[in-house]
């Protein structure tokens, strides 16, 4: 497991060091785990976000719509992405050339929005990794996230004071997560 990767970097008003926290997980079902413990900890899912595939399979149908409210889905997974988008705030479905298919919710999905408009690019990574890096992921460790990603697993990712993404880290790792810490 790595160390707290620590560089100069943003505090709060109270001087604590402020981090995000990167959980790759390997399927849908750890990921909703890590969400209902998340939720039962009472932690705020205010900078929670998630960030994963669907299967696409050709006999089945898919679809990503909104009839006003949230977002839902249609397909392997339509049941827990529709869950996510109604826990946490926010969400997108994007194509992306080296990555392919990717849903999200929360916070990401604004920060890849202002990464785009921005014209934002870091070589060898996808719009979602410059998004992400512009929040304080190395770039280094983003290759890793766009891998596991492409390869069919889960993001989960929030920032905070340091003190508590270490709570949030033990939750999440009871789920079965490989987690970093990167230090802002």
């Amino acid at each position: 497991m790595p160390a707290v990767r620590r560089s100069e970097g943003k505090t709060s008003r109270d001087g604590t060091v402020r981090g995000i926290l990167v959980a790759v997980h390997r399927g849908h079902l750890e990921q909703h785990e890590a969400l209902e413990e998340m939720k039962r900890s009472r932690f705020d899912l205010g900078p929670v976000s998630v960030v994963g595939t669907d299967y696409h399979i050709r006999e089945n149908v898919y679809g990503y719509y909104s009839t006003g409210r949230r977002l839902e889905a249609w397909g392997s997974f339509g049941s827990f992405w529709s869950g996510v988008w109604a826990a946490l705030a926010g969400g997108a479905f994007f194509s992306f050339p080296s990555v392919g298919p990717v849903l999200m919710a929360g916070p990401v999905v604004g920060w890849l929005v202002a990464a785009l408009e921005k014209g934002a690019m870091v070589h060898g990574l996808s719009p979602l990794g410059a998004a992400l890096v512009g929040q304080g992921v190395p770039p280094e460790s983003m290759l890793e996230y766009e891998k596991a990603v492409r390869n069919g697993e889960f993001l989960l990712i929030t920032s905070g004071p340091l003190p508590g993404l270490a709570k949030v880290r033990s939750l999440v790792e009871s789920t079965r997560a490989r987690v970093d810490v990167h230090s802002l």
